[in-house]
């Protein structure tokens, strides 16, 4: 996985990282291996080994979970990043998601809490004046 951390559509900056995962099916467990890397320089920065996070080749051997920490990659909870994610079959075979360009993230708090807070005020007042919601009573 390659991280634009600054989100400036460049990933080879000092701030940038690289997420190398390597997932190998066992019969009765997984081994993950997770590296995590300067964009720039791809000094390792921290790795984690033997970890069992994959499903195991009785189970199918498809489906890997990893985790690597913000701070690890350099990030805060509210940032927005690009990404892109590089698969690699055998030595040879490489399939990219997405398959030209990257995946840019955002949490929604980065529009502002002042224009979240009018886009609530806005969707409660549209529910509350539909017609058909308001209860009737009868004296």
């Amino acid at each position: 996985m390659h991280i634009d951390a600054n989100n400036d559509g460049d990933f080879n900056d000092d701030v940038d990282r690289e997420v190398l995962v390597d997932y190998n099916p066992r019969d009765s467990d997984s081994q993950v291996d997770v590296i995590v890397r300067y964009g720039d320089t791809q000094a390792t920065i921290s790795q984690t080994k033997n970890n069992d996070w994959g499903e195991t080749e009785n189970e199918g051997g498809r489906y890997v979970e990893f985790r690597a920490s913000f701070a690890d990659l350099g990030l805060n909870q509210s940032q927005a990043i690009r990404f892109y994610v590089v698969s690699l079959k055998g030595n040879s075979e490489e399939d990219r998601a997405p398959d030209t360009g990257d995946i840019q993230w955002s949490v929604v708090n980065v529009l502002g809490y002042p224009l979240l807070a009018g886009f609530m005020l806005g969707a409660s007042l549209l529910i509350w004046r539909k017609p058909g919601r308001r209860v009737w009573t009868e004296a």
